[in-house]
Parts: C-alpha cells; structure tokens; sequence
C-alpha cells in the first residue's frame, strides 16, 4: 500500500477539479476514506485539512448520540497504479477513528465525482437518501475532522490475544488483554473452550512493568504449545421482524444482543460477534466461533439466562456441500434449532 491511515489526500478529476479525502484506515485491506467539503479548480493546501469537514453519519439512539465517518472503499491497487490521487499530508493517529457504511467504489474519476455529489446532494437536503433504513436511524452530514480526531481513544500498547491449545481431545485457551493508558491493568484469563474459566488481573505497576509482564506472559504460553487460531467458523443469529425493513427498536435489539453475547463468547474464549445488518424481514448478528456446536450451546443459554422470547436460528455459514457438483463453497446449515426444516435466507 502506498497511502497509511491519517493521510490526506487530494483527487484530481481532470476537468472537474479536485476533491480532497482522508484515510481513516487501511486495516481492512481497503482505503477506508472519507471526503471532506472541497471541491475546487485547484488541489487543497494542508491548511484545508486543519479546517475541513468530512463525510459523517449521525446516529440517534435513544438518549445517546454517536457520529462515525462515511466511508469510501477504494481497492489499493486501483488507486497505488493510477495517476490522479496525491498524499498533502499527514494527521497522526492515536487510535482508530469510529466508521460506517463502507461503500464500495471502483477507482475513477466520474465514480469519485458521483459519490461526491450525491453525498452533497443528499446533506444539503436536495435528494433523499435511497435507503429507507439509513434515514430512519442516521442522518448524513458534515462534521469537523478535527472533531473526529480529538475525540479519538489514545492507542492500547495491550491489545486483546487469544491462543489455543488441544489437551486429550478438549481444546483450551489463555487470553491476555490489558490498557497501557490510565488505569494501567493486565488481565490474564484461561480455561477450557466453552467454560468462564479462570482468571487474574495485574493492577498498580508502571507501564514498563506491564509491557514486560505482557510481553514474557505471551512467550512462555508459546512455549508451551498454545497459538492463534488463524481460522474461525462464521456463523449467523437471526430474529424475524415484524416488516420488510424493521425499525429503530430492531436496530436496538440487535445491537444490545450483539454487546451481550459478544461478552458472552469472549470469556468462553469462543470468539465474539462482528457486526449485523436489517433487512429481508430479519435481525441478523454475525458471529466467528472456534468450536460452532460449543457456541451453540453458549448462546442458547445466554439468551435463555437474558429471557429472550423472539424465535431465532443459529446456522453456520459455508459448511461443506454435500452436492458433488457444488462449486466448493459449502452451504449454510441451521444447527439450532436441531429439528429445522426448510431453507434458511438472509
């Protein structure tokens, strides 16, 4: 990749000028950016990008009100081989910066022009956005990039790592996450795949203590045969809804669900929830899992233990076709509940 996160780049688009977009991440894969306001004859100074506001959703929940940038998703390599795309500077980042919508754009002026003016049209209020879900629970806008910026997280020194290891048949895990800011902590938690296991914090040592507790934790657990998972089954929760689209109170269901057994997954070191969508009459949260059938079991109680009544199914996304003349990637297969018949959409 060319370009890294917290770069600010400009496009020229020939005759119709140039637009300016900052590159929130690249950790995807993608060029994950955001336009700002401009739109002139002339490239942008870096004095823009001190100034300038960026393509941002609002989202109102309740009482609470959450703004991420909207992004733009440009493959690397259209962008890094072709003329028209400059870097004017550099913002560092302390954290990741909070994104949405993630539209996806093959790399051309009159495509970049295009989402430009339709982001514009649709925040000065001259077209209504086509998705009816997006206008019902978030408003398209301009905000300060330098908001965006002084309201980001500072970096954790301390991220989150899982390792495995297979003892007579069973699998374990051990998992260390921490935060190098302050309150500086370390929490260390093991046990068997599927239970809440042990665990022990770290608390009231510098950061240097912490990073070396951190760091020699992680090489003799190494040492002793545990390791990442480098693959893990992806599965799928879904709640019916009572239309087509749903409405702000799915959205919430689904989000406090997700948060919830996103806890739940975690300190059964099976995984976690990453991200849903509405839509087709169904809530849909997705999830990764190392053991699929454990996780099962895992949800079922965790939504039992909450007392939720919606009817849902749990399936496992490519699971191996049994058609001979199957293209390979597998099927989904319901795995609750057991006694399913019929197809499963989403």
């Amino acid at each position: 990749m060319k370009y890294s996160a917290g770069d600010c780049l400009t496009f020229n688009l020939g005759k119709n000028g140039f637009l300016a977009g900052f590159l929130s991440s690249v950790d995807r894969g993608q060029y994950e950016i955001s336009l700002t306001d401009y739109k002139c004859s002339t490239p942008p100074t870096e004095d823009h990008f001190k100034e300038c506001k960026v393509f941002s959703i609002k989202f109102e929940l309740g009482e609470t009100s959450v703004s991420a940038l909207d992004i733009m998703n440009l493959d690397p390599s259209q962008v890094d081989n072709l003329p028209g795309t400059e870097k004017v500077c550099h913002i560092d980042l302390p954290g990741l910066i909070a994104a949405s919508e993630f539209m996806q754009i093959n790399y051309s002026p009159g495509a970049i022009l295009e989402f430009f003016n339709n982001g514009m049209a649709i925040r000065n209020g001259s077209i209504l956005d086509a998705d009816p879900l997006a206008v019902s629970i978030g408003t398209k806008c301009l905000i300060p990039l330098a908001e965006f910026i002084s309201n980001i997280p500072p970096a954790n020194h301390f991220p989150t790592l899982k390792l495995y290891t297979e003892s007579q048949g069973e699998l374990h895990y051990w998992q260390i996450y921490g935060s190098s800011n302050d309150p500086v902590f370390l929490v260390i938690h093991w046990g068997k795949l599927g239970e809440t296991g042990q665990f022990k914090e770290i608390l009231d040592k510098n950061v240097d203590e912490v990073k070396k507790i951190y760091e020699t934790e992680i090489a003799e657990k190494k040492k002793e045969d545990y390791s990442e998972k480098q693959d893990h089954a992806q599965m799928i929760l879904q709640f019916p809804t009572s239309d087509d689209w749903g409405d702000t109170a799915d959205l919430e269901f689904r989000n406090e669900i997700s948060d919830y057994l996103d806890k739940y997954l975690f300190w059964t070191g099976n995984g976690s929830t990453t991200g849903g969508d509405i839509g087709s009459g169904t809530v849909n949260i997705f999830l990764e899992t190392v053991a699929p059938e454990i996780a099962v079991q895992t949800i079922v109680q965790a939504l039992a233990d909450k007392k939720v009544e919606h009817r849902f199914l749990i399936a496992l996304e490519n699971y191996p076709a049994a058609n001979e003349l199957s293209d390979g990637e597998g099927a989904v297969k319901v795995l609750y509940p057991p006694d399913f018949s019929g197809e499963f959409f989403y």
